[in-house]
């Protein structure tokens, strides 16, 4: 229960909701730059396989990030199983597996019938969905929760 004047404990829920009210897009604008950095890190590695650079080709790719370091830190995927840009089980699922099987803390949450950037509108069902399972992941991480 609040404590405190009716005035106080309303301006309190107001000043919460407005907070709030601007995470949406605050969120949204982080999920796109990521995902715009993504894909530019992906053309240039498939511009290196096109290219033969085997070398630059495998240092863009995500497994030679947690193949060749002795610091990883936990792995979440959230992965939809329709997935017709980064395919769920060759990339997804075999990411997931070679995370594990190399000792490294990885968790995959498949999202059944969805698509690639599923989660991008923040207040669609995929956005809702992905920020709850990311939430509990970072508290359980983070926080020792």
């Amino acid at each position: 229960m609040a404590r405190g004047s009716p005035k106080t404990v309303a301006q309190k829920i107001k000043a919460e909701l407005d907070q709030l009210s601007r995470l949406p897009s605050d969120v949204s604008k982080q999920k796109g730059d990521i995902m715009n950095q993504a894909g530019q890190k992906r053309k240039a590695a498939l511009q290196a396989e096109k290219e033969g650079n085997k070398e630059q080709y495998k240092k863009l790719f995500a497994a030679s990030l947690i193949s060749n370091s002795t610091v990883v830190p936990p792995i979440m995927l959230v992965h939809g199983s329709k997935d017709g840009l980064a395919e769920y089980e060759s990339q997804g699922v075999s990411f997931y597996r070679l995370a594990n099987s190399l000792g490294h803390r990885c968790l995959l949450i498949t999202i059944p019938w969805a698509g690639h950037g599923f989660d991008y509108n923040f207040y669609g069902y995929g956005g809702q969905i992905s920020t709850y399972y990311i939430e509990r992941f970072m508290a359980l991480e983070v926080e020792g929760g």
